[in-house]
């Protein structure tokens, strides 16, 4: 149905069209190792696999720490587990918690590649170390480890920048430094390593959300007095409830019809 109807009014666009208006990030990946049964490794189970496919350097799945639910992925000396996280372009934030036990020896690795192939291509973008008892570091910067208790390690990344900044339970351990220097500007997996001689630690609650701004909002007000029918469509969007008009009605033309 069309309906012609003379308004004076300034059409507020409904808040997902308006400028500076908050969206919802989309979480595209989260991972609390909940499904997978206590005891198995991750090879093949949800996004997971291990280095190059080989079952020998596989973590476990453990009830011995949670940081929610009743499971966690620990990691021993020599294992080195991998999860497909691929996000090509915009902006994203990757987080992982982990469990550093006090008696914790050598080190121990959360690793962002930004090239995976098997067999074919491998490339870092994120090295970060847990070193014995004493510190978490990434590219010079360093902190010190909390111990005995979950903490919260999140990366900010900006493809279309080639930047990242490293967070460690929201103190800064690296901001707006490369993401890359070398090979593709993207994310492909994620790498929990267990270094040679290293004792075991636990990770939960892996989480991958693409905060890239949606595109084609409009950023205005669109006002108009008038009382004519017009063909010509300046504009069309869906709109608030205005005078009377019922919500998903559209505001059209600089002469102001309605639409509904």
């Amino acid at each position: 149905m069309l309906s012609r109807n003379r308004w004076c009014i300034v059409a507020l666009l409904a808040a997902a069209m308006t400028a500076g208006t908050a969206y919802a990030a989309d979480v595209t990946i989260f991972d609390d190792f909940e499904s997978y049964a206590e005891g198995t490794g991750t090879l093949g189970q949800g996004i997971w696999s291990t280095w190059d496919g080989d079952p020998a350097v596989d973590g476990i799945i453990s009830t011995e720490q949670a940081a929610s639910g009743a499971k966690s992925l620990k990691i021993r000396a020599d294992n080195d587990v991998i999860g497909e996280l691929r996000q090509d372009k915009g902006t994203c934030e990757f987080s992982v918690k982990v469990f550093v036990p006090s008696d914790h020896v050598g080190t121990s690795y959360v690793i962002l590649m930004n090239e995976y192939n098997v067999g074919v291509a491998y490339k870092w973008s994120t090295q970060i170390e847990l070193t014995g008892t004493a510190t978490i570091g990434e590219a010079g910067g360093t902190l010190p480890l909390v111990l005995d208790a979950w903490s919260d390690i999140k990366i900010v990344i900006n493809l279309t920048a080639n930047k990242k900044s490293i967070y460690y339970n929201g103190a800064l351990l690296g901001s707006e430094v490369a993401f890359t220097g070398d090979g593709a500007v993207k994310l492909a997996v994620v790498d929990l390593y267990g270094g040679g001689g290293s004792s075991p630690v636990y990770f939960d609650d892996v989480t991958l959300v693409d905060t890239t701004p949606p595109k084609g909002r409009w950023t205005g007000v669109m006002s108009g007095v008038g009382d004519r029918f017009n063909d010509d469509v300046g504009f069309r969007g869906a709109s608030a409830a205005v005078d009377g008009f019922e919500p998903g009605m559209a505001v059209s033309g600089v002469g102001g019809d309605i639409w509904g």
